[in-house]
């Protein structure tokens, strides 16, 4: 008997070691969250780790395409979009700062004109005349300002007897009427003569060109339309003078302000 209950012990201590309470997979720091979950408790987010790896790859290509996928990337940034709109504007030429729209040409230009068969090339500053309402590029060696009303005038500085004269139409202007005056105005220094195109400027190809000269003194008149206005661009000079070139660069430039 007694060795039948030395049995019964065994076996229950080996029944209770087998029961009881099971250690932890692993040692946890209380209080720290666990992979996937917030402080909280709640998942970070429903997608997997690796997916929303391949979701910021894509974010990035799309920002490295344009800067539209970098805004999509960036919800909330706001800013993404515009930026990518814009750049794409100037890409395909849309009309924007400095792509010569009334009130938006940029504040320089090279010009590039021939003198005495040599080329030569300068950058000119903007003008604006609030007298006549146009602008146009000026080179470094000329100032331009209002003379009267209706008149504008661009002096050569290293010669004082050298300047240009630019007169703006109102619209309804025939070129007849232009034609008459300009040849009144060449009577006082010579007959005027129309100048033979010789293709060598494109910008006189377009436009009315008259020359008069005497012993003394040369005047050259251009009648050319710019988006729809009629001008006219005289230039006064010495006979000597050979400098024409760089005047036709900066008549070429003359554009209205209010088209």
């Amino acid at each position: 008997m007694k060795r039948w209950f030395g049995w019964v012990s065994l076996l229950s201590v080996v029944a209770l070691a087998a029961c009881g309470p099971q250690p932890a997979a692993g040692p946890s720091n209380a209080g720290e969250p666990g992979a996937g979950q917030s402080a909280m408790g709640q998942p970070v987010t429903g997608q997997p780790a690796s997916d929303r790896t391949a979701d910021a790859g894509r974010g990035t290509a799309q920002a490295g395409g344009t800067a539209q996928g970098a805004g999509n990337a960036a919800q909330g940034n706001g800013t993404g979009t515009g930026a990518g709109n814009g750049t794409a504007g100037a890409a395909a030429g849309v009309t924007g700062p400095g792509t010569g729209a009334a009130g938006s040409r940029p504040s320089t230009q090279v010009l590039r004109w021939t003198a005495e068969g040599m080329p030569e090339s300068a950058t000119a500053r903007l003008y604006r005349s609030d007298n006549q309402r146009f602008s146009m590029y000026v080179l470094p060696d000329c100032t331009a300002s209002a003379e009267e009303p209706g008149r504008d005038v661009v002096l050569f500085q290293p010669n004082a007897h050298v300047f240009m004269r630019v007169q703006r139409y109102p619209a309804g202007t025939s070129v007849d009427t232009l034609r008459q005056q300009v040849e009144a105005q060449l009577k006082t220094v010579a007959a005027p003569q129309v100048v033979r195109d010789d293709g060598s400027i494109p910008f006189l190809s377009k436009a009315i060109h008259y020359v008069a000269y005497n012993q003394k003194d040369v005047v050259e008149a251009v009648i050319f339309q710019s988006r729809g206005v009629w001008f006219t661009a005289t230039v006064y000079a010495s006979r000597e003078f050979e400098g024409y070139g760089r005047f036709f660069a900066m008549m070429e430039t003359i554009q209205p302000e209010d088209v």
